[in-house]
Order: structure tokens, then sequence, then C-alpha cells
């Protein structure tokens, strides 16, 4: 079993190790960090991320917005972001997985 882990803040390489993980590898895991003050875990939080898209701006700024379990976010591009300002039909989805099926633990 080989392991490769990337920890970048870099969208270029994230997009190349999307595209060509290397030879005989696949994507299993795609993950963004974060700060976080959540109540149980302050400090550091973790989120799957289940898709990931690249944009651009009709000014030409690209920008990318990723999908994890606590919603939608952006970064790269302006601050304020109205959908009136993005190029449509300028989105090319990176990557994409399945969500985990949802679990119920009764008591």
């Amino acid at each position: 079993m080989v392991v490769r882990t990337i920890s970048t803040n870099d969208a270029e390489i994230v997009k190349q190790v999307l595209n060509q993980p290397g030879e005989g590898l696949r994507v299993r895991s795609f993950q963004a960090v974060f700060p976080c003050s959540f109540p149980d875990n302050q400090g550091v939080g973790v989120a799957d991320i289940y898709e990931l898209r690249e944009g651009k701006t009709k000014k030409g700024v690209i920008f990318h917005s990723f999908s994890t379990n606590f919603g939608i976010w952006r970064i790269g591009g302006p601050h304020k972001l109205m959908a009136s300002e993005i190029l449509h039909g300028s989105e090319v989805v990176l990557y994409t997985a399945d969500r985990p099926r949802e679990r119920y633990f009764g008591r």
C-alpha cells in the first residue's frame, strides 16, 4: 500500500495531484483543514471535500469553491462575490466524491 499525503494551500498543486495522482495511485480522500472554534473542538477542524469547482469572474479572476459537510466555501477571488460577477459557463468541476450514508445511532 502506497500512501501519499500533500498539505498545501496552492490550488495549482491541488489541481495537478487531482488530475495525475501518480503511477498506480488514486485520490481516496480530499480534506480541508481550517481554524475553528467549535465547542467540542477548539483550534483546528478537518472536513472532507465532496466537490471542488474552479470558476472565473467577469474580470478574469480565478476562484475555487468546495462543498463539505459544513457547507459550501470559496477561496480566492474578490472578498465579496455576487452571482452577477461570475462568468457563467466558466465553472469546471475538478473533483467529486460520494457523501457517506447518513447513520443513525439509536439508544
